[in-house]
């Protein structure tokens, strides 16, 4: 299992190479939006890491924010 970014959304990669949409849009849409998975706006992620409760952490780098994947959603820390 390994994560891949793209332009504006976040996969999860299995090792049989199936792909799931962690976050973001499947049209690819940027931007700087909060929320649900399937609603969250992402603009050149790149890098990643997990906490020991099992939060994302991305680096949204056109945002210049970090963004917390975590049970409540997606959410900017400031």
């Amino acid at each position: 299992m390994d994560f891949s970014v793209l332009i504006s959304n976040l996969f999860l990669i299995f090792a049989d190479s199936r792909a799931r949409l962690v976050a973001g849009s499947f049209q690819g849409y940027t931007g700087h939006i909060d929320g649900k998975p399937n609603e969250v706006r992402f603009n050149h992620p790149r890098g990643l890491t997990m906490d020991d409760k099992g939060n994302i952490y991305v680096a949204d780098s056109l945002n210049h924010a970090i963004r917390k994947i975590g049970d409540a959603g997606i959410k900017s820390l400031q």
